[in-house]
C-alpha cells in the first residue's frame, strides 16, 4: 500500500509535468532524478554519486541531519526521524552498489573489484543519484510483501500501530490528490467528476470497511463538492 500510493503520486507528477510515459519502475526512479529538486521534504532527499562506491546522501531541507544507527532504540522526535531518514538513504545506495557489483560478478564480467580496469567497469555502471523512489523500491521488497505473512500468522496478536495506519492513510491521501490533479491535466475536470461520482455511488465493499480504509470518501465528497 505504502509503496504503489508513493510510486503512483510520483508517476502522475512525472506524467503531469514532464510528459512521462516510461512503463517500468526504474524510468520512473530515473526520471524522478530531475523532479526531486521541486518537491518538499522529504521527496526530495537524495544520495549523489562522489567517488568509486561511496555516495553523499543529503537531505536538502534539512542538510544539518545526521545519521542514526536503525538498529538500535531511538527516541521519538523530528530530529531522530530526519537522521533515520538520511541513514535509510545512505544504506539504500549502498544497497544498490552491492546489487550492481553481485550482478557483474554473475555475469562473469569481474571476479572481485581489486583492479582499476574492475573498478572503472563498476564505476560505469553506478547511478549519478539515488532518490526517494530508490527508498522506497527497496522498502516494498523488505516489508510490504513480508507484513503479510506475519501479520496473520500464529498465536499472538500484533494491532498495527495507530500511528503507522495514520501514516498510510496520509500517503495514500497524497497519491490521491496527485492522480486526481494528473488526471484533471490530461483528461479535463468534467471527465473526471463523472468518474469520481460513479467510484463514490458504485464502489463494493463500503459496509463492511472501517475507519481509515473509507479515507477516501472525505478526498471524494469533498472534491464533488468544489465542482
Amino acid at each position: 500500500m505504502y509503496y504503489y500510493a508513493t510510486y503512483n503520486a510520483a508517476r502522475s507528477i512525472l506524467a503531469a509535468q514532464e510528459d512521462f510515459h516510461g512503463e517500468t519502475h526504474t524510468s520512473a526512479i530515473h526520471a524522478y532524478n530531475g523532479l526531486a529538486a521541486k518537491l518538499p521534504h522529504p521527496f526530495n532527499m537524495i544520495a549523489t554519486h562522489v567517488k568509486g562506491e561511496e555516495y553523499q546522501a543529503i537531505l536538502p531541507s534539512y542538510p544539518d541531519a545526521v545519521k542514526v544507527d536503525l538498529t538500535q532504540k531511538f527516541s521519538n522526535d523530528r530530529v531522530v526521524a530526519q537522521g533515520m531518514l538520511r541513514a535509510y538513504l545512505s544504506g539504500t545506495a549502498d544497497w544498490n552498489v552491492g546489487k550492481i557489483k553481485e550482478r557483474l560478478k554473475r555475469e562473469g564480467k569481474v571476479q572481485d573489484f581489486r583492479t582499476k580496469a574492475s573498478q572503472a567497469l563498476r564505476d560505469s555502471k553506478l547511478p549519478l543519484k539515488f532518490n526517494y523512489l530508490n527508498c522506497i523500491f527497496r522498502y516494498r521488497g523488505k516489508a510490504n510483501y513480508r507484513d503479510t505473512i506475519f501479520l496473520p500468522y500464529g498465536k499472538k496478536h500484533s494491532w498495527l500501530n495507530p500511528g503507522y495506519l495514520h501514516g498510510l492513510y496520509v500517503m495514500s491521501s497524497f497519491a490521491f490528490i496527485c492522480g486526481v490533479a494528473f488526471a484533471e491535466k490530461r483528461i479535463g475536470k468534467k471527465r473526471v467528476v463523472a468518474f469520481i461520482e460513479d467510484i463514490a455511488g458504485n464502489l463494493r465493499g463500503r459496509d463492511s470497511a472501517m475507519g481509515l480504509e473509507l479515507f477516501w470518501e472525505d478526498l471524494v465528497s469533498n472534491y464533488i463538492r468544489s465542482s
